[in-house]
């Protein structure tokens, strides 16, 4: 593992290879969390990449239930999953 900096911080850099795609992780040293990613297919002549950096991470934010209710709309039916994946069976 290599060693950079991502925003200032130190972190280790990890390449991720195989014939068809490259992917590139920085570790934040301090928190052992993602800083960066970077994908790169590297089986197409361009080499199109995608990269992504990660910053101000909350780990254990205050969220309030309602965060996570979905409303139900107007004529929907809950439906047992089970039941309803057996008739594709």
């Amino acid at each position: 593992m290599g060693q950079s900096t991502v925003g200032g911080k130190k972190t280790g850099h990890v390449v991720l290879a195989g014939p068809t795609l490259e992917l590139q992780l920085w570790i934040d040293a301090s928190t052992g969390l993602p800083a960066r990613a970077v994908a790169v297919y590297a089986d197409h002549p361009l080499r199109p990449h995608f990269a992504a950096d990660y910053t101000e991470w909350k780990l254990d934010p205050e969220l309030p239930a309602a965060t996570f209710a979905l409303p139900r709309p107007a004529g929907a039916a809950q439906v047992e999953f089970r039941a309803a994946a057996a008739a594709f069976r």
